[in-house]
């Protein structure tokens, strides 16, 4: 069953059912599959209770079980259903439309908060790949736990990324909450860069992008998966960037190499479709003064403190 159609059911879970799924989420950091006696030690519910919960749960394909065994796996579903309840009960979220955007590794939704404003929320596929059924390998159980696993560590991470640098004027999209693998942020529309046809002044915009990395490069982030595909462009000509799970600190060993192959992606982009011509070295000064600045900031305040 598909995202948009089982929301037009999602009324009949019960809170015995959420209990279940939470479970369920709590626990796969720890087991591949959860066993049952574990789901009903720590759902506090009796064992019959459990038992008509989880072949609930199974008819709506939220949860699956393995051949043979009595242990249970929260699916891709199952963790969409309980990102979207908690964004529900938190009034962030009110109603849920249509798919606006597909990535090779996320699904992005328009949403609607209790206020009546539009919000897009970004569902993580990490390690997505195309199921027609469930198998019954030991494999498969390894890869669906560390697929919502992974999933839920690059929504974390985008969503730390989006609070740094919205709060520094950074153009990125507004992050307004975190629920499991999914964030939500303001509705932003926008071409990417490398779907436009014509771009006019596109060497006003090159600069514009090189302005914005250095800025945020001075806040400590570099991209590390920068490309035309997460360079948006909006109707007003401004930029945004997007996709931000694979970020990395400006600590990070390769930092520079990330921050270098992310610029010479873009330099590459605009030699070829616009004939502009950059060289990393033209602005690969700026970063080293700004590498300076810091260690010397660094070794003055442990000189001091020594």
């Amino acid at each position: 069953m598909s995202l948009e159609n089982f929301l037009k059911k999602i009324k009949e879970l019960e809170e015995e059912d959420f209990i279940i799924l939470k479970e369920l989420a709590k626990k796969m950091i720890y087991f591949e599959s959860i066993p049952l006696e574990t789901i009903i030690r720590y759902s506090k519910l009796h064992e019959d209770e459990v038992n008509y919960r989880i072949k609930r749960l199974q008819s709506y394909k939220l949860i699956w079980k393995p051949g043979g065994i009595k242990r249970y796996v929260l699916n891709t579903l199952g963790l969409d259903v309980l990102a979207i309840k908690k964004l529900l009960d938190k009034n962030i979220l009110y109603a849920i439309g249509k798919k606006i955007g597909v990535g090779k590794e996320s699904d992005v939704y328009e949403g609607i908060t209790p206020n009546e404003e539009r919000i897009a929320l970004k569902f993580f596929r990490i390690g997505r790949t195309s199921f027609k059924k469930y198998t019954r390998s030991r494999e498969y159980i390894a890869e669906e736990h560390n697929r919502l696993i992974a999933s839920i560590k690059a929504a974390k991470k985008e969503f730390e990324a989006l609070k740094i640098l919205y709060k520094e004027n950074i153009r990125v999209p507004k992050p307004i909450a975190r629920s499991f693998h999914t964030i939500v942020t303001e509705i932003f529309i926008g071409t990417e860069l490398s779907n436009i046809s014509k771009l006019e002044n596109a060497e006003n915009v090159l600069d514009k992008i090189i302005e914005e990395l250095i800025k945020i490069f001075k806040l400590g982030i570099i991209h590390r998966d920068l490309s035309p595909y997460n360079i948006l462009i909006k109707p007003n000509l401004e930029i945004l960037f997007i996709d931000w799970p694979q970020w990395v600190n400006r600590n990070h060993p390769m930092a520079y190499e990330y921050l270098r192959r992310d610029i010479e992606n873009i330099f590459s982009f605009f030699k070829r479709k616009y004939g502009i011509e950059k060289k990393y070295d033209e602005i690969d000064k700026i970063f080293k003064e700004e590498r300076n600045f810091i260690s010397k900031n660094n070794y003055t305040k442990s000189d001091k403190n020594g």
